[in-house]
């Protein structure tokens, strides 16, 4: 992803936690070279900002397949946060 659209989506990521009502919870996966979950579900939106701040551009290639690896428990959080 260029430099460009990453900084776009990061944006956009941020407005929309911006926008989250407080008592929603929401959880920041990164996906580059590897999947990161960077939080747990949370309502915390400090630590979820924190945690979209701290996302780099990098070379690496997401695979959204790679959401099929994690918990399904935490399958169920990111398919309720949608």
């Amino acid at each position: 992803m260029p430099a460009q659209d990453f900084r776009g989506a990061k944006e956009q990521a941020l407005e929309l936690l911006a926008s989250k009502p407080r008592s929603q919870r929401a959880q920041v996966i990164a996906l580059g070279g590897q999947l990161q979950l960077l939080t747990q579900p949370t309502s915390d939106s400090d630590l979820l900002k924190s945690a979209l701040e701290s996302i780099q551009v990098t070379d690496g290639h997401g695979n959204l397949g790679d959401l099929g690896k994690i918990s399904p428990r935490a399958q169920r959080d990111v398919a309720w946060a949608n």
